[in-house]
């Protein structure tokens, strides 16, 4: 019971200081306006600590693509049946 009370406590205390922001991003489409906005906010942050004015308008969706085209490259390669092991 007493672990049931701490977890549940954490669990608000994390819904408090964090957000979840639901990032609905397509290849060749846009990304929905609320993720959009957050983006747009968190790139702003992280240009004012780092002192790059790029960083707000081009890295963060820059890195974004990028991680989604390696995902994408290792869904594709895993889809092919390895040699070494065929089924």
């Amino acid at each position: 019971m007493y672990v049931m009370t701490m977890m549940m406590m954490m669990m608000i205390i994390i819904i408090i200081i964090h957000i979840f922001q639901p990032i609905a991003v397509e290849m060749l489409g846009p990304i929905n306006e609320s993720a959009r906005a957050f983006l747009d906010n968190l790139g702003w942050r992280i240009s004012v600590l780092s002192g790059d004015d790029r960083e707000h308008l081009f890295f963060l969706f820059q890195r974004i693509y990028v991680a989604i085209q390696r995902f994408n490259a290792v869904l594709m390669h895993d889809s092919f049946p390895s040699e070494n092991h065929p089924d």
